[in-house]
This record gives C-alpha cells, sequence and structure tokens, in this order.
C-alpha cells in the first residue's frame, strides 16, 4: 500500500489504521510549520526505493510530531524548524505479508518539479506492490 500526506490524518479513533501507514498524525498531538522550501535528504542510500537519488530541495509545511511506530524504516527526512527535530518525508514498514510506503513529499506546487519525486512516487508504488524496483 502507498500513502500521502492527509490520508495519515484521515481516521483518528482506529488503532490498527496507525499500522497500516507508519504513522499517524493525531489532532493536538501533530502539527506542521508554515509552507516553506526544505532541504529533503536521503537518509538510506541502500533501499531500492532510494538507491541512487540525490537530496533535493522541496516544499511543503514540514509535518512533524508523527504518532505510532511500527518499526518503520526512515528513507528520507528533514529538519523542522517547528519541532526542531528531524522528521520522516518518506518511510516504508511491513505490514502483514504486504508492503507500506508513506511519502509525505509533494505537499506544494513546487514539490513535483525536483528530479527525485516522480521517481520516489514510481518507485514506491512498484516496491509496495512486489518488493522490487525496476524503475531508474
Amino acid at each position: 500500500m502507498r500513502t500521502r500526506h492527509v490520508a495519515s490524518s484521515a481516521v483518528q479513533d482506529w488503532d490498527e489504521y496507525a499500522g497500516l501507514h507508519g504513522h499517524v498524525w493525531k489532532k493536538r498531538a501533530g502539527g506542521h510549520g508554515p509552507l516553506g522550501e526544505f532541504a529533503a535528504k536521503i537518509k538510506d542510500r541502500q533501499h531500492p526505493i532510494t538507491e541512487g537519488l540525490e537530496g533535493c530541495k522541496t516544499e511543503g509545511e514540514r509535518c512533524a510530531k508523527p504518532c505510532g511506530d511500527v518499526g518503520s524504516e526512515l528513507l528520507v527526512a528533514a529538519d523542522s524548524e517547528w519541532s526542531k527535530k528531524v522528521e520522516y518525508w518518506v518511510c516504508v514498514a511491513p505490514h502483514g505479508a504486504g508492503r507500506v510506503v508513506h511519502n509525505r513529499l509533494e505537499h506544494g506546487p513546487d514539490s513535483k518539479r525536483n528530479r527525485s519525486s516522480p521517481k520516489l512516487l514510481c518507485r514506491g508504488f512498484e516496491w509496495a506492490a512486489t518488493g522490487k524496483v525496476t524503475v531508474a
């Protein structure tokens, strides 16, 4: 399964929902700073989704303080001025016999213009479906 930013806050009172996403955004627990440019950094260069990709400048709300952790593996992260921590932007997690990719990039209009964003999107779908990546 591949999830996007807003999906992680769609269901607030279903505990298993966090397991489907790796993390969720709970009202009054998480949040975000203002929309703005930031540097997304590749944290795991060995994972098939991020292998060979470079970090990029992108834009978004720099969401912070997600709730839940089901053994997510951090692939892409950025510093948050709001939380004063490194926050995840792309992570992966096992779920039963399947895989979950949670991608919070592509939130602002300029975020789709960097080279890494469409590759992360396509590779994330393929990896979630097959466990492998053939997209260059």
